[in-house]
């Protein structure tokens, strides 16, 4: 029996970790990441422990400390636990554990206090529709999941048809499909669900227990759902709804002998599905990714807590000790929109077969085309816009048009 255990770990192993390789980025700080927010294709910015707020203002290839001012910060240190910006320079953090939530205007100089009801004491979650609608999530001074709906600057308490009865039972993430159905998860065991956009939530037991914590909640469409949880070595793979967040089962097919527990759950403009988590079987942390068929994943050097993405497939994950990595060289992210002036466009982008590239100003130049590790793997001289590219494999590629003393770059995705 245990040589069979053995085979199985080991096919398990060499077919989930698939080759894509997770480039470090460095941030020159130390401090726990918790959370990552991309409002554009340029600009980011990260949470940490400690009120720490970096931000990039050419993709991510650097990360700066902002000097910000505005906020209250308690005795014993406060963290930035969730961020969400509307656009680059309107945006929302919650600060805990009694920090509260803020506003930006001013990409994050400038922070002002957010009204939340008096019986929201733990803050740890937001979600944000657009500028001054929202929902924000914690638990009570004495106990239990609560969330507001925040409208224009005031507060309106959401109806819980339940609720836990210590303030470690508190609500860890929100999502929302659209301005109804939204889902919640809990550290006390439970999730939410709204079809009214917050204003009243049911209790839906996983099928886990209540001793188990929901650490993250992330709507695929209309009926696919996925929750994360920490079960402390005893979990398998993800929870997993097909029915539109009503019933929850676990997903053997996310299942490793890693034992994970599963801290973000997000979905790229492409539809791969990634997951930040923290193995209990070795050091380190573990991302999971979903590419439309079969689950793959990777060993990384830190436990890793928060993932975003941008222009489709650009995907970062942040974590402990300013560890921050993405899955695309940092030389290959200066090509990303408004980083360059050289870029020239390409239709459709991400594509299948072929592409048309933006000739204005060639003739017939030469085409170089990098893989994602920056590798030339073909180069050709072309007179016609429309290339057939059929013949590369899934994945993004950096292109460049060269014709005298004039070149142009791009960055290609093949579906």
């Amino acid at each position: 029996m245990k040589k069979l255990l053995f085979i199985l770990f080991n096919f398990i192993f060499i077919t989930g970790i698939s080759q894509t390789t997770w480039h470090e980025v460095s941030t020159g700080v130390h401090n726990k990441l918790n959370t990552i927010d991309f409002p554009t294709a340029s600009v980011g910015y990260i949470g940490g422990n400690d009120t720490l707020l970096l931000k990039t203002t050419d993709g991510g290839t650097n990360w700066n400390a902002v000097n910000f001012s505005g906020v209250t910060v308690y005795p014993g240190g406060e963290h930035i636990l969730d961020l969400n910006f509307v656009d680059e320079n309107i945006g929302y953090m919650s600060i805990g554990p009694y920090g509260g939530t803020y506003k930006t205007i001013d990409g994050g100089i400038n922070w002002s206090s957010v009204n939340i009801s008096l019986d929201i004491c733990y803050i740890r979650a937001n979600f944000i529709f657009e500028e001054d609608h929202g929902i924000v999530g914690g638990s009570g001074c004495f106990g239990g999941e609560r969330m507001d709906i925040l409208s224009a600057g005031t507060p309106t308490p959401s109806t819980l048809n339940y609720s836990g009865f210590t303030p470690s039972d508190i609500i860890s993430q929100i999502d929302f499909l659209d301005e109804n159905y939204g889902l919640a998860s809990s550290l006390g065991g439970r999730i939410y669900r709204t079809n009214d956009g917050g204003e009243t939530w049911d209790t839906i037991p996983s099928s886990l227990g209540s001793t188990i914590p929901i650490t993250s909640i992330k709507i695929i469409d209309e009926t696919l759902a996925y929750a994360g949880y920490n079960a402390d070595g005893g979990g398998f793979g993800l929870l997993k709804s097909t029915d539109s967040g009503i019933t929850w089962l676990e997903d053997t097919e996310s299942g490793t002998f890693y034992y994970p527990a599963f801290y973000e759950i997000i979905q790229s403009n492409t539809d791969h599905i990634y997951v930040a988590a923290v193995p209990s079987s070795i050091p380190g942390g573990v991302i999971f990714e979903h590419n439309g068929e079969f689950w793959n994943y990777w060993n990384v050097d830190q436990p890793v807590y928060a993932m975003d993405t941008y222009s489709d497939s650009i995907a970062w994950a942040v974590g402990d000790s300013g560890y921050v990595v993405v899955n695309t060289p940092p030389s290959i992210l200066s090509t990303q929109k408004n980083n360059f002036e050289d870029q020239f466009q390409a239709y459709p982008n991400p594509f299948k077969t072929t592409t048309a590239l933006d000739f204005l100003g060639f003739n017939t130049p030469d085409l170089f085309i990098y893989n994602a590790q920056g590798r030339l793997i073909e180069k050709r001289t072309i007179d016609n816009p429309v290339q057939n590219l059929s013949h590369l494999e899934s994945g993004i590629y950096l292109v460049v048009l060269s014709e005298g003393d004039r070149e142009r770059k791009s960055r290609l995705i093949k579906q």
